[in-house]
């Protein structure tokens, strides 16, 4: 089967939340099942936590709600990321 994962689902399962249902976990975790989950879920997290919009740019900001979200590090010449706490290279 191939989920999509609501936005809440995916942050119960990440931080293993009790709000998880064992039974939503159990299908998440079973290896015949394709998960998937949408960068709309990256950006209405960046937005809901409140992320300071030091750039009008939508497709940076999808990019840096994707690497504040999977900590990952961004390799750009964009000065405005520096504005924020992720790692650049």
């Amino acid at each position: 089967m191939e989920i999509l994962l609501d936005t809440h689902i995916l942050l119960w399962n990440l931080a293993d939340d009790p709000r998880s249902k064992k039974a939503k976990s159990k299908i998440i975790e079973d290896p015949r099942n394709k998960v998937f989950f949408s960068i709309i879920s990256l950006w209405e997290i960046a937005i809901k936590k409140g992320l300071a919009l030091h750039h009008r740019d939508p497709f940076d900001r999808l990019l840096l709600a994707q690497a504040m979200i999977e900590n990952l590090v961004i390799m750009t010449n964009d000065a405005y990321y520096k504005n924020y706490k992720i790692k650049i290279i």
